[in-house]
């Protein structure tokens, strides 16, 4: 078993499986946080692009029709990145052994599991619904090694 802090600055012992999650956990929202950076700078891309070929089409006396607004888009970026964030500040806390940081982490998952679920339907969010239960019930295991 590794040795950690506690929060009351007290050495306490973190098992191996809350490691194991934890550092799952630290990839996967890893993944997720450079997934929002470069939906950021593409959306950004795109926006800039539609503004230019509408300029483009007034000027011609045109006009650019179609497309989903970005409003919602750059909704469900924000949010999920905050999302992520949040989530790491709580995988960090039980990292350290601290309860706070599971009811960081779950409230993090279960927003990021809504906005999922009214972006893309229930039936698509299926496996995220299935993984962030997972992990949930997995950090809940192990909250009484938690102070």
């Amino acid at each position: 078993m590794s040795e950690t802090l506690d929060g009351n600055g007290g050495a306490g012992t973190r098992p191996v499986f809350l490691s194991v999650v934890c550092i799952l956990s630290f990839v996967g929202i890893g993944f997720a946080i450079i997934g929002y950076v470069g939906a950021f700078a593409l959306l950004g891309v795109a926006e800039g692009a539609m503004d230019q070929l509408s300029t483009m089409a007034e000027d011609a006396g045109g006009t650019v029709t179609g497309g989903a607004s970005t409003g919602i888009l750059w909704a469900y970026i924000i949010i999920g990145f905050i999302t992520a964030i949040v989530s790491l500040m709580g995988v960090i806390k039980m990292w350290k052994l601290q309860k706070a940081g599971f009811m960081m982490y779950t409230g993090a998952a279960i927003v990021g599991l809504i906005m999922g679920i009214v972006y893309i339907g229930f039936s698509a969010s299926m496996m995220s619904i299935l993984f962030t239960a997972a992990f949930i019930v997995m950090y809940g295991v192990n909250l009484k090694h938690m102070k």
